[in-house]
């Protein structure tokens, strides 16, 4: 019968920089800029077109709608959030792979002119921000009936 042993080796693409900057972090007490660059986190987005508007969707697992910030200045839309991990379940256990990423993020889009501002909306469901950008009336073109001659 085999022993069974604890499996260490972690799948995360960044696990071999995360390592090096621990270590870095310990010898010198700083932290990398670049490294924290690279490694920080970041909600993946799509943005999609449709006849009347643009819809921008966030992905924010874990996040709470209190952690979650939109803006819309004119042409830009910015969402900023805060996604905080539980200090306990970090602290608790022999972890062996821990890969759920926290901290603060901030995306800045540009937004196209034909995007209504005043009349941008939002809704947040099972960690999916979907953000309307309805298009200016003049902005989405006229179909135009052809007639025969």
């Amino acid at each position: 019968m085999k022993a069974l042993t604890p499996w260490t080796r972690t799948l995360s693409p960044w696990s071999e920089l995360e390592s090096l900057q621990e270590r870095v972090n310990r010898v010198f007490g700083t932290r990398s800029p670049f490294l924290d660059e690279a490694l920080a986190w970041r909600p993946a987005v799509n943005l999609k077109e449709d006849e009347g508007e643009y819809v921008l969707t966030a992905e924010l697992p874990g996040m709470e709608l209190e952690n979650i910030e939109l803006d819309v200045d004119r042409d830009t839309l910015t969402l900023k959030g805060e996604k905080k991990h539980q200090a306990e379940e970090a602290r608790e256990g022999r972890w062996h792979l821990y890969e759920r990423m926290e901290g603060s993020f901030e995306r800045t889009f540009a937004l196209p002119r034909a995007v209504e501002a005043e009349q941008v909306r939002a809704e947040f469901q099972n960690g999916v921000l979907t953000v309307h950008l309805p298009k200016r009336k003049e902005a989405m073109g006229r179909k135009v009936k052809i007639t025969r001659k």
